[in-house]
């Protein structure tokens, strides 16, 4: 009974070990595909923002 119990326990340590690390990963994964998320409509809205800035500047004569 002992020795089940002892395994009983090892297996749910290495269990709770594994879940922890696996958690710790994901966190990692998300946070690295939010940045770039972030990132590319960053650059998207720098984009078309130059490009209205660019044609108020030609519609307006570049005078605002």
């Amino acid at each position: 009974m002992r020795i089940l119990f002892t395994a009983v326990l090892l297996a749910n340590l290495v269990a709770c070990s594994s879940i922890d690390s696996i958690y710790e990963g994901s966190k990692t994964i998300v946070g690295g595909v939010v940045k770039d998320v972030t990132d590319i409509t960053t650059g998207t809205l720098d984009t078309v923002s130059g490009v209205v800035k660019d044609v108020s500047d030609k519609t307006t004569g570049g005078k605002e």
